[in-house]
């Protein structure tokens, strides 16, 4: 099982509705549990190669389930 900090996207509701965005979150080795990084991540890297590895990390993340950012858990559809 993953276990690391990873990106996924998030779910979040507030007064205007609800909204979605990709952050990185921390995965313990059960994946029963996330934490979210503060604010919504932007790629930042060192280096052009490492800048497209990261965009594609976070494409990847849109084929998985959204995380609920008051709750930490997988939405279940």
């Amino acid at each position: 099982m993953y276990k690391g900090w990873d990106f996924r996207v998030v779910k979040n509701k507030d007064v205007n509705g609800i909204y979605y965005g990709i952050t990185r979150v921390y995965v313990d080795e059960s994946e029963d549990d996330s934490h979210i990084d503060e604010g919504i991540t932007c790629p930042i890297a060192n280096d052009f190669e490492s800048l497209v590895e990261q965009l594609e990390e976070m494409l990847e993340a849109c084929k998985r389930p959204a995380i609920d950012y008051n709750t930490g858990e997988e939405e279940k559809d």
